[in-house]
């Protein structure tokens, strides 16, 4: 995995680098171009929830979910923004303009 994924891996989740590894290695084949979930996918996983919980009540995806942040992120890498190991935040990917 790239270093740069491991380290926002670890630290947006306080993973140390075995675990972030071993997530992303998990969770990549469930991930579109983009790095966001396909909506069946989401609702798949939303369904096996409520059956394992108990819950009943329906909920929409948007509710749960907001990819906003995401396509500002990739908003910004298509005008030309550089990705480097010294980010220490969403400042840091110029998300917050």
């Amino acid at each position: 995995m790239g270093c740069w994924r491991r380290l926002v891996l670890s630290w947006r989740f306080r993973l140390d680098p075995a675990t972030a590894e071993a997530t992303h290695r998990m969770v990549l084949p469930t991930l579109s171009d983009d790095g966001t979930v396909s909506d069946a996918m989401l609702k798949d996983l939303i369904e096996q929830t409520k059956a394992e919980t108990g819950v009943k009540k329906d909920f929409n995806i948007r509710d749960i979910v907001d990819y906003s942040l995401v396509g500002r992120f990739i908003k910004r890498v298509g005008e030309g923004i550089i990705l480097n190991s010294g980010l220490t935040g969403v400042d840091g990917f110029g998300l917050n303009r």
